[in-house]
């Protein structure tokens, strides 16, 4: 008996930008092993849930503070609009949640509200919000640019008057505010300290409940960064979250990953994750962490780690997700695994945790299928490995987080490579990382660890994310490293072109492919060990361009639905404790986006 809930097909929600063609963005249910839990993990996960939420708040006021506002404005007028109007208003108001505001990052544009002014500027006047109208006009009917500064640092500020901030002011949990005339760099646990104390308190709460002696130290440190924001408590609650062995476990933070910050890449984002752990693969993550050793020995970069602690070694889970916050809940792009802590000395010294998101990718895989495979790979190519695609692109997304671990900075730059790279960092982490599990995948398959077969889908798996990345302006993290490696591959005869029923379809000649990734990874790697900002520049000037076929693909991939909205089920309660009971909420009442 299958220990899912069941999900809906998903429902497709149709959005504009200006300049863009329509697109769909797909809503769906997230599956989740309720049956699997104990009655003690069904409790624990419950409040672990109510904690997740509070960091939505957070990351909604990092990105863009009036989004509430906007929502709250779009409910005043709504009745005062015809039945279509309301349609088209309950639609822009879904993509407003699904993105935390009134963007996406690819491309980095805003969204336009698809009813006509003249119906809007009447419902607002009839509604008394003519102010508010006046005040979001141009997030709704104009072009408003995704700042890159997001709401972490004052516009006028310069990088010299960041710098003379010393550390807090690149410190990933800060924010600068300008106060009495001066800048100032605020922890976001004092800055945010209604949302940080509500979120510990349902931690001490979930605290009651664990099992775990580690798991419950740390909570217990999780509890203090959230009250302190200190180096020390986000240090210690690191080490607790990669010691601890609980089959639950949440990621919570107010500063987590460093996309949002366009400028320096310095800020984290707030976000959180409630997890669980799924085993099907242990067998297999267990080898792929055995191997670690020998990809380090074997990398093609000049300073790799010679000396590799036991303890040191990355764990791998395949885990399954019970609801996502803050900047999870972001899209079009949607977190298929992730390698954690983000503080680099932690996983050089204590080791990191590298996770694949199960039934959350499965969602995605149901909104988008094999759409692009079937589009732009030659017919041979997709019956031969049309069917491995899904699996072998999870073992990608392992063997990248994998490769976010590897490698060392060489002895003249120790620092963390961001503080040198600024922000050409994202950009050549994530090439490394996607070039990475492609040469080790190759690896793992000479190994014996998985078949041939598999390693050969990952690689074509990995074109049809570069194909997908040259459909946009190259401005995001992800995106740009994709076009990078395409164009490099493309350069070096590895990933060609051909003609079938009339359409350009992507192939590769597998044996050249691997020549090519070895290099162009050992050159993104020497890169970023010795912190060369220059010669990161370079290497993004060289390969990252408007492809020619960016029109082509475009058109091509007009109704392929782009960002997928995840729906999380709640758990039902009574008389204080939950139950093992779930309901589906509709997409913008999930307690997440509460208070808006």
């Amino acid at each position: 008996m299958n220990s899912f809930v069941s999900a809906n097909t998903p429902v497709f929600v149709p959005y504009k930008q200006k300049g863009e063609p329509q697109r769909h963005a797909g809503i769906i249910k997230v599956e989740v092993p309720l049956a699997e839990l104990t009655e003690n993990q069904l409790q624990l996960v419950g409040h672990l849930n109510r904690a997740a939420d509070e960091m939505n708040h957070i990351f909604v006021q990092q990105c863009f503070q009036d989004t509430p506002q906007i929502a709250a404005f779009l409910q005043k007028i709504r009745p005062f609009l015809g039945n279509d109007e309301q349609q088209w208003l309950d639609e822009y108001n879904t993509v407003l949640h699904l993105q935390n505001g009134p963007w996406t990052d690819v491309p980095r544009k805003n969204h336009q509200l698809q009813v006509p002014y003249q119906s809007v500027e009447k419902a607002a006047g009839q509604a008394g919000e003519s102010n508010r109208l006046n005040r979001f006009k141009s997030f709704l009917f104009d072009a408003e640019e995704f700042p890159r500064r997001v709401e972490f640092y004052p516009k006028e500020m310069t990088e010299a008057q960041l710098k003379e901030l010393g550390p807090e002011g690149i410190k990933v949990n800060t924010v600068v505010r300008k106060e009495n005339g001066s800048f100032v760099a605020l922890r976001n646990e004092e800055l945010f300290q209604a949302a940080c104390r509500r979120a510990a308190a349902h931690l001490t709460e979930a605290r009651k409940w664990a099992e775990d002696p580690e798991f419950s130290l740390y909570l217990d440190a999780k509890i203090e960064e959230l009250h302190t924001g200190s180096d020390e408590a986000r240090r210690l609650s690191d080490y607790h979250w990669i010691r601890h062995s609980s089959s639950i476990d949440i990621i919570i933070s107010t500063a987590l990953e460093v996309y949002l910050d366009g400028w320096q890449n310095a800020k984290g984002s707030a976000c959180a994750g409630v997890l669980s752990r799924n085993s099907e693969m242990d067998t297999l993550l267990q080898r792929f962490v055995d191997l670690v050793p020998q990809l380090e020995r074997n990398a093609p970069w000049r300073w790799t780690r010679t000396e590799i602690d036991p303890e040191q070694l990355p764990k791998l889970k395949f885990v399954d997700v019970w609801n996502w916050a803050g900047d999870y809940v972001g899209s079009p792009l949607t977190v298929l695994a992730q390698s954690l802590p983000n503080d680099e000395w932690v996983g050089k010294h204590i080791g990191t945790v590298n996770m694949v998101y199960k039934n959350t990718g499965e969602a995605v895989h149901a909104v988008r299928g094999d759409i692009m495979a079937s589009e732009f790979l030659p017919r041979h190519i997709s019956e031969v490995y049309g069917d491995s695609l899904f699996y072998a692109n999870q073992i990608h997304a392992t063997l990248h987080e994998i490769g976010h671990t590897t490698g060392v900075q060489d002895p003249d730059h120790p620092e963390q490579s961001a503080v040198y790279l600024k922000d050409e960092y994202s950009i050549l982490e994530e090439a490394r990382a996607e070039l990475f599990g492609m040469w080790a995948a190759q690896q793992a398959a000479d190994a014996g660890i998985i078949p041939q077969q598999i390693a050969d889908a990952g690689q074509y798996g990995m074109v049809i994310s570069m194909i997908t990345a040259l459909r946009f302006k190259a401005e995001q993290a992800h995106n740009i490293a994709r076009n990078i490696i395409f164009h490099y591959l493309k350069e070096q005869g590895a990933l060609y072109v051909l003609q079938e029923d009339g359409k350009n379809k992507f192939h590769l000649d597998l044996k050249q492919s691997h020549t090519a990734v070895e290099n162009l990874l050992g050159r993104v790697g020497n890169i970023k060990a010795s912190g060369d900002r220059e010669a990161a520049i370079r290497l993004r000037e060289e390969y990252c361009f408007d492809d020619e076929l960016k029109p082509e693909i475009e058109k091509r991939t007009e109704k392929v639905p782009l960002g997928t909205g995840l729906i999380f089920p709640e758990i039902k309660s009574s008389e204080g404790k939950f139950i093992r009971e779930i309901q589906y909420p509709e997409f913008t009442e999930q307690k997440k986006f509460a208070g808006w």
